[in-house]
């Protein structure tokens, strides 16, 4: 428990650079997946583990997690090129890949050893360590973005089914500030219908979902932790159907962290989504 704490004060007070380059962004999931992993695997390692072989383990296992979350973002910046969707639904697939083997580094475990895709407030997950079961859980504070983002746009199910992303979209121009046209709130995402600017604030949009799935190891930090609070069987009931999505707070403070100057686009987390689609400024 104190050493999650210690890395969730890192991470707060940690200020990161935005990715300029391929090079960069590479440099930025692979380090992210790697050193987290192995953080992570140390938190979760077996009494008689020794700490540098889980941490080796988890090292490795996340730089191949984070270079698989890489390579799903440079399916957005083909999908905005292109507008193919094939490429929306390649990109999630990939990532989910990735952000699964990364939580599984953290999680200590075989990278094989558990798959989730998240879709909206839907988690899937599928364990194929011993047994191949599929296993769905409920995220909470991803369901109450979906209804909040519900009552000011309708939910497009045509567009939802084509990417894989949870998508809203409203004519009323008056719930975006000027030059805007969408938000993500967690991983819904609100789109300004007929949008000249579709194909350049979708890709934008669903890079700000990733980014709330980027720091999902977090949930895994607490493992032993949930366990033994959750020695109650009605809690335990209750654990299987909800997965714990605490990892948006992180989110939000690292990004209201990163938020200055004047330019709205003035941070690591706008500048990543500008990365990975055709480009959105102030001007």
């Amino acid at each position: 428990m104190k050493y999650s704490i210690l890395l969730i004060t890192f991470l707060i007070c940690f200020k990161i650079s935005a990715q300029k380059n391929d090079s960069e962004a590479i440099a930025y999931n692979v380090g992210l997946g790697s050193f987290f992993g192995g953080v992570g695997a140390i938190i979760n390692k077996d009494k008689n583990q020794k700490w540098h072989k889980a941490f080796l383990k988890g090292l490795w296992q996340g730089a191949l997690g984070g270079y698989v979350v890489y390579e799903s973002k440079k399916r957005v910046y083909d999908f905005s090129r292109t507008k193919d969707y094939k490429y929306a639904w390649a990109s999630k697939i990939l990532y989910s890949a990735g952000n699964s083997i990364i939580e599984n580094a953290a999680s200590n475990k075989n990278f094989w050893a558990k798959w989730h895709i998240t879709i909206g407030f839907n988690r899937i997950e599928f364990n194929t360590q011993k047994k191949f079961k599929i296993k769905y859980q409920l995220l909470p504070f991803s369901l109450f973005s979906a209804i909040q983002t519900s009552t000011k746009g309708k939910f497009d199910f045509k567009t939802s089914i084509k990417t894989g992303f949870l998508i809203f979209k409203t004519t009323n121009t008056n719930i975006f500030p000027e030059g805007f046209d969408g938000f993500t709130f967690r991983n819904s995402i609100l789109l300004l219908d007929s949008g000249e600017k579709f194909f350049v604030v979708l890709p934008h949009e669903m890079i700000h979902t990733y980014q709330e799935e980027d720091f999902q190891f977090i949930n895994t930090f607490f493992i032993k932790t949930k366990e033994k609070f959750l020695k109650n069987t009605f809690l335990k009931k209750i654990d299987k159907y909800i997965y714990f999505d605490g990892n948006t707070f992180l989110n939000g403070w690292l990004y209201n962290i990163e938020r200055s100057g004047k330019c709205y686009y003035n941070n690591f987390f706008e500048q990543e989504a500008n990365f990975y689609s055709l480009r959105l400024n102030c001007n």
